[in-house]
């Protein structure tokens, strides 16, 4: 009897130190994986940050609750997009100093020629909006093609895109609420597969952005100048 109370009581122990040697293995692992969460938020936070301090600063001048770091990764998914198709030149030329190319000049993110008619006005350039929706366009120059790879209605508007490398574009938006209330979003394209990554900024600010617009098409038009 003593020896069978013997072994019973040395399964039990060995049972008790399976599982704490369990626990903490998996309370070691939990810190190693929180790091990696952690880094991934850290890389799109800097990543937009870099892409839009000038954006992101004037919308900081709107609202001082703004922050980059409200940004959370939201929807990842291949975009449903138009085929690329051959545009007409002379329909570009006028918005070619606003386009804005990659590292080569062999692409254009197209913001503005969808939906916009440029007007000049005691010799300034504007740019005014001649419907509500919002398309982006990516143009191929070598292959003189224009394909869509962004669309929304009137609740949507983008307010600048950038290249992140050759085969990346990121985008910075927002939700247009009620009372000069938006809801900033980011997008971040990949030309290799089309898949696009949202990022959502978890709470509203209140920002009017018409003022953005004119900075940013006067500062493109002095470059363009200047070249």
């Amino acid at each position: 009897m003593n020896k069978i109370w013997s072994l019973a009581l040395t399964a039990l122990l060995l049972t008790a130190c399976n599982n704490s040697n369990n626990t903490t293995m998996q309370t070691e692992a939990e810190p190693a994986q929180t790091t990696t969460v952690e880094a991934e938020e850290s890389t799109h936070v800097a990543t937009l940050q870099r892409s839009f301090e000038n954006l992101f600063a004037y919308m900081e001048q709107q609202d001082s609750s703004f922050t980059p770091q409200h940004f959370e990764p939201g929807y990842v998914g291949k975009i449903d997009s138009l085929p690329a198709v051959t545009y007409e030149p002379a329909r570009i030329q006028p918005f070619e100093p606003f386009l804005i190319y990659n590292s080569d000049s062999t692409k254009a993110i197209d913001l503005y020629s969808y939906n916009y008619i440029i007007t000049r006005r005691n010799g300034d350039v504007k740019l005014e909006e001649a419907g509500p929706d919002t398309e982006i366009g990516l143009i191929d120059v070598k292959n003189n093609t224009r394909k869509r790879i962004f669309f929304s209605g009137p609740s949507m508007v983008v307010f600048d895109a950038r290249w992140n490398s050759d085969n990346e574009i990121v985008m910075a938006g927002a939700e247009q609420l009620q009372n000069n209330q938006l809801k900033p979003v980011a997008w971040q394209y990949n030309l290799t597969d089309s898949t696009m990554q949202t990022f959502n900024y978890n709470e509203a600010i209140a920002a009017d952005m018409k003022g953005y617009k004119e900075q940013t098409v006067a500062a493109l038009t002095a470059q363009k100048r200047s070249n």
